[in-house]
């Protein structure tokens, strides 16, 4: 936002219920962000490694 006018934004892929996004950053080393996911209901984590807005691969 610039003086209430959008400039820009990002999209990404959209979660599955009960999944919260917990830090996004670079796992993979390719230059985009990915996804470090938690799901507080069943305690486990997963990364997804993105390209641009889409999913490439789910790592457990």
């Amino acid at each position: 936002m610039n003086n209430n006018v959008f400039l820009s934004g990002a999209y990404g892929p959209t979660l599955p219920v009960g999944w919260n996004v917990i830090d996004v950053a670079d796992f993979n080393g390719d230059g985009k962000p990915d996804y470090a996911l938690f799901n507080p209901s069943t305690r486990h984590t997963t990364i997804w490694y993105l390209s641009g807005g889409h999913l490439l691969i789910t790592h457990p």
